[in-house]
């Protein structure tokens, strides 16, 4: 039983550590993308495919730069409320807390479309 609490330990570990990880690219990601043009308007090494252009096309995140920075937000957002529940919720009961952020930052591509 030892053994099973270590290991829930260390995957807890790990996962904040990829959740800290995703955060991070989130936010340096929303900075970028707050400032940047469509490629339709500006073709530079500066500009982001919204709309019908590259490989997103059709995916509603990438349908527009409103729908792309609300996207951004909300799982910037889920990401920090799962890091700070995993750091008040006690050792061993983390994983939880850090299952249901992921789920709700991965199921946002799909429920965030109905509410905006």
């Amino acid at each position: 039983m030892t053994a099973l609490r270590n290991a829930v330990v260390v995957i807890e570990g790990l996962l904040i550590g990829l959740l800290v990880l995703f955060l991070a690219m989130t936010v340096f990601d929303l900075l970028y993308a707050w400032h940047a043009q469509p490629c339709s308007i500006e073709r530079s090494s500066g500009c982001y495919p919204w709309g019908a252009e590259g490989p997103s096309a059709g995916l509603w995140t990438h349908a527009s730069k409103r729908n792309y920075l609300v996207w951004s937000v909300f799982e910037a957002v889920v990401s920090c409320a799962a890091l700070v529940g995993a750091l008040l919720v006690p050792q061993g009961r983390r994983i939880f807390v850090l299952l249901v952020g992921g789920a709700l930052a991965y199921l946002s591509r799909y429920f965030l479309p109905f509410i905006f």
